[in-house]
């Protein structure tokens, strides 16, 4: 159940259990996603691509910050139009 599996990674943080490890360095995670997200340093994975420009990032919080840049831009744009 989702409580159950709330529980156990809770616990984990306390025995320090880190189940999944990197094969690249010596990084643990409690989370298999954390690792996942992790190995895209290792491995060059940029799965997050602007749709405006060709910029691309490993991670997502990187791609809405970036996409900020190009409304920030536009509204910019637009300002100097008026």
């Amino acid at each position: 159940t989702r409580y159950k599996s709330t529980m156990l990674r809770h616990h984990m943080i306390h025995t320090g259990e880190r189940p999944y490890k990197c094969t690249f360095c010596t990084k643990d995670f409690i989370l298999k996603s954390n690792l996942v997200k992790h190995l895209r340093v290792h491995t060059g994975e940029r799965p997050y691509q602007c749709h405006v420009c060709p910029w691309n990032t490993a991670w997502k919080n990187e791609l809405v910050r970036h996409l900020k840049t190009h409304k920030n831009r536009e509204h910019s744009h637009r300002d100097a139009c008026m």
